[in-house]
C-alpha cells in the first residue's frame, strides 16, 4: 500500500538534487573565474589543485550528485510501479502527475483539462487516502 509519505520522497529528493546542482555550478563558476584571472593558457589547461579546496569540493559534489540522481531514478521507478497498482485510473493519473512528474495540482488540472481544478484534484487525493484508511480501520 502506498502512503502520502511515500509520495513525497521524490519531491524531497528532487529538492536535494537541485540544491547540489546549484552549489556545483557555483563552485565551477568560481573555479573558471580563478583560472581566467591567472591568464596563462598553460595554467588553465593544467589541473593544479586550488589552495582553498574548490576542486576537491567540486569532485565530491559531482559524485554525490550522481549517486542521488541514480537513487532518484530507482525511487521513481518504484513509485511508478506502486501507483500502477491503484485500481482507479483517474487517481493513478493524478498521483503520477503530482508525485512522479512533480507537477503542482493546478498544473495537473491544466493537463487534464475540462472542469478539473487544482483544489478538486487535491480533494480527490485526500479522499482517496482517507477512504482507504477508513476501510482498513473498520472490523
Amino acid at each position: 500500500m502506498i502512503s502520502k509519505e511515500d509520495l513525497n520522497v521524490l519531491r524531497d529528493m528532487s529538492r536535494e538534487i537541485i540544491a547540489d546542482a546549484k552549489e556545483l555550478r557555483r563552485l565551477e563558476d568560481a573555479e573558471q573565474k580563478r583560472e581566467a584571472r591567472r591568464g596563462s593558457i598553460l595554467r588553465s589547461l593544467s589541473k593544479a589543485q586550488s589552495s582553498d579546496g574548490i576542486q576537491e569540493r567540486t569532485e565530491f559534489l559531482r559524485k554525490r550528485l550522481i549517486q542521488k540522481q541514480q537513487k532518484y531514478l530507482v525511487e521513481q521507478a518504484d513509485l511508478e510501479r506502486r501507483i500502477a497498482e491503484i485500481p482507479n485510473h483517474y487517481v493513478r493519473a493524478v498521483l503520477s502527475m503530482a508525485f512522479v512528474d512533480l507537477l503542482t495540482y493546478d498544473e495537473a488540472a491544466a493537463v487534464i483539462g475540462g472542469n478539473a481544478t487544482g483544489a478538486g484534484l487535491q480533494s480527490l487525493i485526500n479522499r482517496f487516502f482517507y477512504g482507504r484508511r477508513g476501510r482498513h480501520d473498520r472490523p
